[in-house]
């Protein structure tokens, strides 16, 4: 737009003479607009005298500096507003941002299955050591995943009761008191599968799969995977149904932490959530 601007100025305020016999009220041009010949007009009549018919090239020297500063002044102008409007235009093209929404819809469905849950019953305060905690029997029970075909998938764990734990682990809740009752811990005895595989762990912190032993603890968001070991490292590997023995722990935390005047539930929760790789 500054050169298509600039080109139609030049045509006007560059003749080698203008001749202007009379001078009298703006006169509108094809190809010039209105407002920028009235700007030449009346600076001329302010910083020169007239060039008349016949008479322009001995006094060319009278109007042709006046001319170029108008010049000068136009052009500066009109290319100062496309510098500014090229301007705004990258700053209102910089104020977008894109959100993309992606997915896949796999044919193949998994289901876990986990029958039954932990209860460790009717436990009495005065049996509980109160400044330490007080860790009870494991227990085990078995949890299944079964998928309609061979499947790349892993198990995540989520703490539903995260924030209550004084293990580092799994909470028990809280007490009436707002008091951290205690934690469990989980871990992956043994599993099987229709082929034979290796429990793996990924931890929130690192993207590697590790190989899971039965002493590790399965901490809350952790992804537990069951694959092989390639060139480029361990991985997952795609499975149609595994059954794994699940080993629990609870601990209770020191009663001098605790108000024990009446009865305290154990409410500990934990969601074993299958993830598609």
């Amino acid at each position: 737009m500054a050169a298509a601007h600039q080109a139609n100025v030049v045509l006007v305020v560059f003749p080698t003479c203008h001749p202007l016999a009379k001078l009298g009220p703006p006169q509108k041009r094809d190809g010039l607009p209105l407002g920028s010949r009235e700007k030449i007009e009346s600076a001329t009549r302010q910083t020169a005298r007239p060039c008349r018919v016949g008479r322009c090239p001995a006094r060319a020297s009278i109007c042709q500096p006046a001319m170029e500063k108008i010049e000068m002044k136009i052009r500066i102008s009109l290319l100062s507003s496309a510098l500014l409007l090229a301007m705004t235009s990258s700053a209102f093209a910089a104020s977008s941002v894109d959100l993309t929404v992606k997915g896949v819809i796999t044919p193949s469905a998994c289901t876990p299955n986990l029958p039954g849950d932990i209860d460790y019953g009717k436990i009495a305060a005065k049996d509980l050591s109160p400044d330490s905690h007080t860790w009870l029997e494991h227990r085990t029970l078995k949890l299944s995943v079964n998928c309609d075909a061979a499947t790349l998938f892993a198990i995540r764990t989520v703490d539903n009761r995260a924030g209550s734990s004084t293990i580092g682990t799994f909470g028990l809740g809280l007490t009436d008191e707002n008091e951290k009752l205690g934690g469990f811990e989980l871990s992956l005895l043994s599993h099987t599968s229709e082929t034979p595989s290796t429990a793996l762990i990924q931890y929130p912190w690192s993207p590697t799969w590790t190989v899971l032993y039965p002493d590790d603890g399965v901490t809350p968001n952790t992804l537990v995977g069951f694959g092989g070991r390639s060139d480029s490292g361990w991985a997952p590997q795609p499975l149609q149904d595994v059954v794994m023995d699940i080993s629990v722990r609870g601990a209770i935390a020191p009663t001098n932490t605790l108000t024990l005047d009446s009865e305290v539930a154990m409410d500990g929760s934990a969601t074993f959530e299958v993830n598609y790789l």
